[in-house]
């Protein structure tokens, strides 16, 4: 969801470890049905709070040959207090497609056969994705121009610490026949980083109306079924 307010917030820079993880899987330890997600939505000075549940987790395989269904790799449930003064909280559905092969890559123009509704254009993709610590930790950034050779997405993604995603929230939970809501809007998605070894979730979202990088901050909720099985390497 985006504050249509006039305020904007600038990425946040976090020290990251290397770490070696033990299996592969569909879903992880904690990107699975039912867990939860706790944090804020952070837009210049303001910050909302944000609680996220996930519904459906089936992450395509890394070992498979490369994934052309539209079907997605993640669905749940983002609710968010105090955006505007007509409702105290919103809830929508949304939907997640990470960064698994060349058909749902980094860059926008990968996504070229599917119309999802969170693709921009590549030089926009990359401002965006080069906000995030963990993106810039994976592939060799250009100091000077702050510019990254990077291929369209990671071979066995899943064997990574960091899973790459876009969200895009589909419609309101109360009233799925609503397009608009007066103060907010959900046109927009999500750039997604998640943190396999800690569990957070970080993201920046984008709609060409709205304040550039608007931040999400979530930690996973510490009733939610989850664990981490990760060793250091």
């Amino acid at each position: 969801l985006n504050d249509t307010s006039s305020y904007s917030t600038a990425a946040t820079n976090t020290p990251m470890t290397k770490y070696v993880p033990t299996h592969y899987s569909k879903q992880t330890n904690f990107l699975k049905p039912s867990m939860a997600f706790t944090g804020y939505q952070i837009s210049g000075y303001k910050r909302y709070q944000v609680t996220v549940t996930l519904k459906t987790v089936n992450f395509p395989s890394s070992n498979i040959t490369p994934n052309t269904s539209a079907v997605p790799h993640m669905t749940g449930i983002l609710s968010i207090k105090g955006l505007t003064y007509h409702q105290d909280e919103i809830s929508t559905y949304f939907e997640s497609f990470a960064v698994t092969d060349n058909n749902f890559g980094f860059l926008s123009s990968s996504f070229n056969n599917h119309d999802l509704n969170l693709t921009s254009n590549d030089l926009n993709d990359m401002q965006h994705w080069l906000n995030f610590p963990a993106f810039k930790e994976m592939f060799q950034v250009d100091a000077n121009t702050n510019t990254v050779n990077t291929p369209n997405y990671i071979p066995d993604y899943l064997n990574k610490r960091y899973i790459f995603m876009r969200w895009k929230e589909k419609f309101l939970i109360d009233d799925p026949e609503m397009n608009s809501i007066e103060g907010a809007s959900f046109d927009g998605y999500y750039y997604i980083v998640h943190d396999q070894y800690t569990g957070n979730i970080q993201g920046f979202y984008y709609h060409k109306d709205a304040e550039i990088f608007q931040q999400l901050e979530l930690l996973p909720y510490a009733k939610s079924p989850g664990s981490s099985s990760f060793d250091f390497a």
